[in-house]
């Protein structure tokens, strides 16, 4: 976090940075969790925690990028659902795999834009 003086004068300034530690901590701990399942093959719930990503970055995006989110979710979507529907075809969970590593990319950029890992680049007020 930048904390631009430690001195806070206000309550409520406290409240923004604690507020804008445990969001970090939450994305953090979403991120390792998404690792942690892909690395282990277990494409379902990697998938439900970078939705949950998605949802804890969202607010941070610009309309154009919202869209742009929501059409990769879309067609991961269709990636997930190829795989589940023939568990043994090897090449559509392959897809579904590379879509979704793709997605947290994506994921991943955006988080990094907006300074939810050094605080460059747009938004260096906090969160």
């Amino acid at each position: 976090m930048v904390y631009k003086d430690y001195r806070v004068r206000e309550e409520t300034d406290k409240t923004i940075w604690n507020m804008d530690d445990a969001i970090l901590r939450t994305i953090h701990e979403l991120k390792i969790a998404f690792i942690t399942y892909m690395h282990l093959g277990d494409l379902e719930n990697s998938y439900w925690i970078a939705r949950q990503i998605r949802m804890e970055i969202e607010s941070k995006l610009k309309e154009n990028e919202q869209k742009e989110l929501e059409n990769k979710l879309k067609k991961l979507e269709e990636k997930r659902k190829d795989a589940l529907i023939d568990k043994n075809d090897l090449t559509k969970r392959s897809n579904f795999y590379l879509t979704l590593e793709n997605f947290y990319i994506s994921l991943n950029r955006y988080m990094k834009k907006y300074g939810f890992f050094f605080r460059e680049f747009e938004d260096l007020g906090g969160l």
